[in-house]
């Protein structure tokens, strides 16, 4: 069976979580015993554009920002979407802090 991409959004801590799993009923598993919830309480939801990867660590920035996920500026932390975004090689950054270092990519 292939493995499917689904993510969590933890609302008691804002955060959003993707599991990789045959079904969803496996990906419930995996993330109430992950997160210590319990397993009624989790509502995972389905990405088909996260199938192709197997750990949140490989999705690129720009995947990510793509899909309507924010990323959080690499110097502020200020909630960066595509638009406000400046993608560099190794840092998603505001364009505030960009404009800083030099690094914007225009």
């Amino acid at each position: 069976m292939t493995l499917k991409a689904y993510a969590w959004d933890d609302e008691s801590v804002s955060e959003s979580y993707i599991v990789w799993a045959e079904t969803v009923g496996k990906a419930k598993a995996l993330l109430a015993a992950e997160h210590d919830e319990k397993f009624t309480d989790i509502r995972p939801y389905r990405l088909p554009w996260a199938d192709k990867y197997r750990d949140m660590d490989d999705i690129p920035a720009e995947e990510f920002l793509a899909h309507g996920w924010w990323l959080p500026c690499a110097k502020c932390g200020t909630d960066l979407y595509q638009d406000t975004a400046v993608l560099t090689d190794t840092k998603v950054l505001c364009k505030e802090c960009a404009g800083k270092d030099g690094e914007e990519n225009d």
